[in-house]
């Protein structure tokens, strides 16, 4: 299998539309049901799986009707659509679900992953150590700094643009003298 980032198939488009679908209108979609919710989730299911490119045959023996009732259903959309009101905000509902939760799949087989998932603990360990030595050369120079912090502190506070030079100098000579 190769890895990388790979557009939904549209089986799983259909699944997850199934999903959406069930959840706006909390039922079960392959119930055998008559009552209006159910017929309504159905019209809107079919519809959005038509314009997905399913045929009608396909749609119907997916929701266990014969293809001449999808059509019917698909006829029906518009004045459900405009009749219902209802109906309408959950159709819209479940089109901002589906098309909000597009998603990309990341196919990468289980021995890769987890190859994948070892090579990253091992940096992250040795990531771990790296920083942790950067702390103690953190601490040492802060150390440093403290212990020689009265001497930076005096000779900042002597040091201005005109005498930078001459007071260089004059370390210079006193440190060569020691």
């Amino acid at each position: 299998m190769e890895t990388g980032f790979r557009e939904e198939t549209i089986i799983e488009k259909r699944d997850r539309l199934l999903s959406v679908v069930e959840s706006v209108y909390n039922l079960d979609l392959k119930s055998k049901s008559r009552k209006k919710e159910y017929v309504a989730a159905r019209i809107s299911y079919c519809v959005i799986l038509r314009d997905l490119g399913f045929g009608y045959a396909n749609i119907g023996d997916f929701v266990g009707k014969v293809h001449a009732t999808i059509i019917y259903y698909y006829n029906l959309f518009e004045i459900y659509k405009m009749s219902d009101v209802r109906f309408k905000s959950f159709h819209e509902k479940i089109l901002y679900k589906f098309h909000k939760d597009d998603i990309t799949v990341f196919d990468i087989d289980k021995i890769k992953l987890e190859k994948e998932v070892n090579i990253m603990s091992l940096r992250i360990k040795d990531l771990d150590s790296q920083n942790t030595d950067l702390i103690s050369k953190i601490k040492d120079i802060e150390e440093y700094n403290k212990k020689n912090e009265s001497m930076h502190r005096l000779i900042n506070q002597k040091i201005t643009p005109k005498n930078k030079k001459e007071i260089e100098l004059k370390l210079i000579r006193f440190f060569n003298g020691l």
